[in-house]
């Protein structure tokens, strides 16, 4: 949905994967924003993917609502 309403490229990124592993997947596939189920009921939810991102200061929350949160991440900047 994401794709089809924003015309970005999306790929999934595990939550559950290691930090290092998660920037560089930020970084092969140049990835500039991170959505992020922010809702323990939702199957979307991932604990270790909102604590990664809640609690490491290369990602910025540019937008929330009740269920989801965007991330920037500053991996690919220049």
């Amino acid at each position: 949905a994401f794709h089809l309403f924003t015309d970005r490229k999306v790929i999934p990124l595990e939550g559950h994967c290691t930090l290092a592993d998660f920037n560089a997947s930020l970084i092969t596939f140049k990835v500039k924003y991170i959505l992020a189920c922010n809702q323990p009921a939702y199957e979307l939810y991932d604990d270790n993917l909102v604590k990664l991102l809640t609690n490491n200061h290369q990602f910025q929350k540019v937008w929330n609502n009740d269920v989801f949160a965007i991330y920037r991440t500053d991996t690919n900047s220049e």
